[in-house]
């Protein structure tokens, strides 16, 4: 480990797939960074890069306890104090706080990739909030859209000296799986859907019998929803039609293969936002406040809680009778998306 050796802090699922692509460039280029995994994520890990490229990552002896604010206290607890370079985090998860804010007291820099993502409300919590407060701490900026960047000028929080537009990490890890946009039958669409807004929603029952009625309206159509651990006593209820199947939540490798094949997706995740986009899958984003707008009107409609959720099933389905193809795009990076933020890294070092 040399001198100034960056080391990065993370814990979810995708922090562990957009950073890897990151980390796969600095070897290249010959920098062996130190990765910290905090242990916010377990079973969800599985099939990600923590398995190969993250491998060697050292986990901290974090437990869960109470809220994610006693979690954040105890992550903090167990941050090694040896580290000898740059912290890097990525992203908004309670993981990546964690590691800003033991930049600040420790004195170590700080650098933020995937910074400047806002929904300008009070949604996401609380990661809305957690990436407001990585920006007012952060030395270097990597942003992967012009939009990002702009968000952090008018907030007043980069010069141009300290924010870079490099695209998402998480295009250039899709780019490794060589996938295309290409529908198979039977027709399927997709839905990811777990918010902690959402299932915070009063009316998440009733919204998730609405779901299981329109789907039942296109038993032609096959709908698949890979299930987060946190919408387990949801979802599993009285009502689901045969034409919706629930599993497990996927490996990445899988998980980007059934996207890839599907004819479009209902999502509430950002990062489902951006592979989908970037596979060229027209997306109904199902959220209060969508904090991936660039896409608006060429590949996803947003559709609030309070329009029915059968109207971003039925514009799901209606991919498959305007035959909806779409070619892969660069809105939110390309395949050198993670090789600008290694290269940068590296001058700075």
């Amino acid at each position: 480990m040399t001198a100034n050796t960056p080391t990065f802090i993370f814990g979810t699922r995708p922090e562990a797939i957009k950073i890897a692509p990151v980390v796969e460039e600095l070897r290249v280029l010959g920098v062996q960074p130190r990765l910290i995994c905090t242990g916010q994520h377990t079973d969800l890990l599985e099939g990600t890069p923590m398995e190969t490229t993250l491998q060697t990552a050292e986990t901290l002896p974090t437990f869960r306890i109470g809220s994610i604010f006693e979690w954040l206290l105890d992550a903090q607890i167990w941050m090694p104090g040896d580290l000898k370079g740059p912290l890097v985090v990525q992203g908004d998860t309670i993981s990546a706080f964690a590691g800003a804010q033991w930049a600040l007291t420790e004195h170590y820099p700080l650098w933020h990739i995937e910074a400047g993502i806002r929904s300008h409300g009070p949604e996401p919590w609380p990661e809305e909030d957690i990436r407001i407060g990585i920006s007012g701490l952060a030395d270097i900026h990597f942003c992967a859209t012009e939009q990002n960047k702009k968000n952090l000028e008018d907030e007043n929080i980069s010069g141009t000296e300290s924010v870079f537009v490099t695209g998402n990490p998480v295009v250039s890890m899709l780019a490794k799986t060589g996938l295309t946009h290409t529908p198979t039958k039977p027709w399927t669409v997709m839905i990811t859907l777990h918010r902690r807004e959402l299932r915070a929603y009063p009316g998440l029952r009733d919204l998730i019998q609405d779901l299981f009625r329109a789907c039942s309206q296109w038993p032609d159509i096959r709908f698949v929803w890979p299930v987060h651990p946190a919408m387990s006593d949801v979802v599993f209820v009285d009502g689901r039609p045969d034409n919706l199947e629930l599993c497990k939540p996927l490996g990445y490798q899988p998980f980007t293969r059934a996207l890839a094949e599907c004819v479009a997706v209902i999502t509430d995740s950002g990062g489902v936002v951006e592979e989908a986009v970037t596979l060229g899958v027209p997306t109904a984003v199902f959220r209060n406040h969508n904090d991936r707008p660039e896409a608006n009107g060429v590949l996803t409609k947003e559709f609030p809680y309070l329009d029915s959720i059968g109207r971003a099933v039925a514009f799901s389905v209606s991919s498959v009778f305007h035959n909806s193809q779409h070619g892969p795009t660069t809105i939110f990076g390309d395949p050198n998306s993670a090789r600008r933020i290694a290269e940068k890294m590296v001058e700075m070092l």
